[in-house]
């Protein structure tokens, strides 16, 4: 192996986590000021909505693209112009401005994010695709558990276009560390025609596959119920625990350190065969669930300090063995359009999170809402369980 060979999976995974870093960096800071400036949580919420609507919207495209074009080149040419839209996003004024450019930020990074993702089985050989996983969502997390405190941090010492400034030098870092990646050749080639069809390939292979469409169904189920508790978070901390801010942020912390942990633990001492994967899949789930409920029933600081990491173990847990089901399942020509489309699984499932969660906790109120957050989480994961044990004998 060359040396750039060698340094590729070093420079790609380091250079995706200070990525993950500048964007929660850029998002924290971006967040204050429009509250600042319009003191209106409906802009905030329409800055939010911004970033996340493009990553279900475009996809389908996205992911075709990426399997129609040589990915590698396609990620960079995006990361160039994500670092361009941020670079104008810190010199914006108008709240219409800043919503125009999230947007085609978002936009871009359903092409980044998922570009990602299919390039990484070039970083190694098949048997080490869960390690490459692990370090992976592991250096998302850190950069996810660090950029919003560090980003308010910023914003407050220099202001908001510092931080954007700073992520848009993480872009065009990661957009440098792909130079080192293999490349990864066109699945769909112009003598063999592109259709409308291709666009749906990704999700078509999900639904027909029956343990991948197990996966996505406990994942998608996960993820929605597991948002919900980003919301919830802030009032069971501040008014349920009277923990205050400084509680709060610990609770986020922990779960980010508990995601880096499972994220290296399973990509260390992964499972054999796909089986087994989701057998763990749905089990995080579950750990995940009862974890989250057990501290809003108790309802101690300490209790929900030990719990919050344990759930963000168990979320490590499920997002690596996910990304490794559909490494080892899919086909190499599909797997741009396979992450798109659950990428946008995960993206709707958030924003359905968004939308509901607040009148969930205003139903429950904060305790009674992050119990019933994580019982409908723990039987998401205990049906999957049941459902792998059910298919496993006729394979």
């Amino acid at each position: 192996m060359s040396d750039a060979g060698r340094l590729a999976p070093a420079a790609l995974l380091s250079c995706t986590a200070l990525s993950a870093l500048g964007d929660y960096l850029a998002v924290t800071a971006l967040a204050l000021y429009v509250q600042q400036t319009s003191g209106s949580p409906i802009t905030v919420s329409a800055l939010m909505l911004a970033g996340l609507l493009p990553l279900v919207l475009f996809a389908p495209l996205a992911g075709a693209a990426l399997d129609w074009f040589e990915a590698r080149r396609l990620v960079a040419a995006t990361l160039a112009a994500q670092a361009v839209l941020a670079t104008g996003l810190a010199f914006a004024q108008q709240l219409w401005q800043i919503l125009v450019l999230v947007f085609l930020l978002g936009t871009a990074g359903a092409v980044t994010q998922n570009g990602l993702l299919a390039l990484l089985p070039g970083l190694a050989p098949a048997g080490r695709l869960a390690k490459v996983n692990g370090w992976f969502e592991a250096g998302r997390a850190a950069g996810v558990t660090l950029g919003p405190p560090l980003g308010g941090i910023v914003a407050t010492a220099w202001g908001p276009q510092a931080a954007l400034l700073a992520d848009a030098a993480t872009f065009a870092a990661l957009c440098a560390a792909l130079r080192l990646v293999p490349s990864r050749p066109p699945a769909v080639t112009k003598r063999a025609g592109r259709s409308g069809r291709d666009l749906t390939a990704g999700i078509s292979h999900l639904v027909r596959h029956p343990r991948l469409r197990l996966a996505l169904a406990v994942t998608t189920g996960v993820t929605f119920f597991l948002a919900g508790v980003n919301v919830a978070e802030l009032f069971f901390a501040t008014d349920t625990l009277r923990a205050g801010g400084a509680g709060y942020g610990l609770l986020v912390g922990m779960w980010g350190l508990g995601m880096v942990a499972g994220a290296l633990a399973v990509g260390r001492w992964p499972p054999s065969g796909s089986p087994a994967l989701m057998r763990l899949l749905a089990a995080a789930g579950i750990v995940a669930g009862v974890s989250v409920g057990v501290c809003g029933a108790i309802a101690l600081f300490p209790v929900a300090v030990a719990g919050w990491a344990l759930a963000g173990v168990a979320n490590g847990v499920l997002n690596v063995t996910l990304r490794t089901l559909l490494h080892e399942n899919v086909p190499v020509e599909l797997h741009g359009r396979v992450f798109a489309a659950q990428y946008a699984c995960y993206n709707a499932a958030k924003i359905a999170a968004m939308v509901t969660a607040g009148p969930v906790v205003v139903l429950l109120r904060p305790a009674g809402a992050v119990v019933a957050i994580g019982a409908c989480t723990a039987l998401v994961g205990v049906a999957g369980v049941l459902m792998n044990a059910i298919r496993t004998p006729r394979e």
